[in-house]
C-alpha cells in the first residue's frame, strides 16, 4: 500500500491516490483522530493505522508520500474550539514520531522544525540530491547568459529521477 498523508483541504490527494489503481490510499488528521490507530512502541511493525474504513497493518504500507506540512487546528473540528490549537499540537508530534519511525520509504520524511522535512531551495535539494548519489545537472545561476543558445519556441519543465527524464503527464500527479 502506498499511503498518502495530506490535509483534509487537499482536494487534489484524492485523485492522485486514484492514480494508482487502488494501490494507493489517503490518510487525513481527520482519520487519524476519528478511526483506530494503534502506534506501539518499540514493537512499530505490530502497530495498525485505520485509513478510510479499513484497519491497515503499518508493515503493509511500502511507501509514505508526505504532503501535510503541519497540523491545522481548523482541521479538528472534533475538538471544541478551545481544544483545537492543543490537540493540532499533539497530533503533530505524533505525525512526527510516525514518520520518522517508518522503516519504509518516506517522501518529505518529517523533521524536528515540519512535518514535510527540510524547507529548502532548489539549490539545497540539488546537493541533497547529488549526495545521495541521484544524477544531477550542473546549475546555472545567475550567469546572465542564455542556457539554450540558439533554441526557439516554448520549453517544458522536466525532472531527472534515476537518470530517466520525466516530463508533464496532464495529470494531478504534475501538481
Amino acid at each position: 500500500m502506498i499511503l498518502i498523508l495530506a490535509s483534509i483541504a487537499d482536494s487534489e490527494a484524492p485523485l492522485f491516490a486514484g492514480e494508482f489503481g487502488g494501490a494507493a490510499s489517503v490518510l487525513t488528521c481527520d482519520d487519524l483522530v476519528r478511526r483506530p490507530t494503534r502506534l506501539l512502541h518499540p514493537a512499530l511493525e505490530e502497530s495498525t493505522i485505520g485509513v478510510g474504513a479499513k484497519t491497515v497493518a503499518l508493515r503493509e504500507i511500502r511507501t509514505v508520500l508526505n504532503l501535510l506540512p503541519t497540523v491545522m487546528p481548523n482541521e479538528l473540528a472534533m475538538y471544541p474550539p478551545e481544544e483545537r490549537t492543543y490537540q493540532a499540537a499533539e497530533l503533530r508530534a505524533l505525525l512526527t514520531y510516525f514518520l520518522s519511525s517508518l522503516p519504509c520509504p518516506v517522501v518529505n520524511r518529517a523533521t524536528p522544525l515540519h512535518l514535510t522535512g527540510p524547507v529548502q531551495n532548489p539549490a539545497a535539494w540539488l546537493a541533497v540530491a547529488h549526495r545521495a548519489g541521484i544524477p544531477t545537472s550542473r546549475l546555472l545561476a545567475g550567469s546572465g547568459a542564455d542556457p539554450w543558445p540558439g533554441c526557439e519556441g516554448s520549453s517544458i519543465e522536466v525532472v531527472s529521477v534515476g537518470g530517466r527524464l520525466i516530463g508533464p503527464s496532464g495529470t494531478v500527479a504534475d501538481e
